[in-house]
């Protein structure tokens, strides 16, 4: 069944030619705030040298929990499960080239953290921090702005947002994959029932919609 989407950019032609694509406005908006970014908070654009990736991950994680609790959102990025699970893994794609953290800086502070994966001319866009001090001025926007940018510029075939239909990613592409999610059942009385079960289930949901 129809489980969600995910966005991606095909990055063909140059990044000029992408960005002129949008209206005028858009344009206008995404130029105007990296500058003021760029040169009122002297923030840079920087990426994270490979001995120090596990401290990348921790600003990461960091400014996503406080985004989080800012907001009073209950992220599974936050848990301890998922905290230790990253903390292992990155040292072991650290070594074949596939691991990106970018960020958005001044001389004080990370005010923005991109944790992405780079595989077979794609960049996979994972997870993003924010620091919500921030947010007024659009740190999240020219920090997609600039990851774009790059992957045009390095020549990789994709950037793909992965799962998940959000406004944002909207403004960036129309361009989307179905993603499925696939049940198999044994022969069985006991999975015959779970499967009736499942079915009761997204009729349920359906209808609720449809009344709501």
């Amino acid at each position: 069944k129809q489980a969600s989407v995910a966005p991606y950019i095909t990055l063909s032609g140059s990044f000029e030619e992408y960005i002129n694509k949008f209206d005028k406005k858009q344009r206008y908006n995404l130029r105007s705030r990296r500058k003021k970014l760029y040169e009122q908070y002297d923030v840079k654009y920087v990426s994270c040298e490979p001995l120090q990736e596990q401290e990348g991950l921790k600003t990461l994680f960091d400014l996503h929990e406080k985004r989080a609790k800012r907001k009073n959102i209950a992220s599974s990025f936050s848990r301890k499960d998922v905290i230790g699970f990253h903390n292992a893994f990155v040292p072991q794609i650290i070594k074949n080239g596939w691991l990106s953290f970018r960020f958005l800086k001044n001389e004080n502070e990370v005010i923005a953290a991109s944790y992405n994966f780079v595989f077979g001319g794609t960049v996979f866009s994972y997870q993003k921090g924010i620091d919500p001090e921030w947010e007024p001025y659009g740190p999240g926007t020219v920090l997609l702005y600039e990851l774009i940018k790059e992957a045009f510029s390095k020549g990789y075939k994709e950037y793909d947002f992965l799962r998940g239909n959000e406004e944002y990613k909207n403004r960036w592409t129309q361009n989307h994959r179905m993603l499925y999610t696939a049940a198999i059942y044994n022969k069985t009385l006991r999975a015959n029932l779970l499967k009736i079960f499942s079915k009761s289930k997204d009729f349920i949901k359906r209808n609720l919609k449809c009344i709501n």
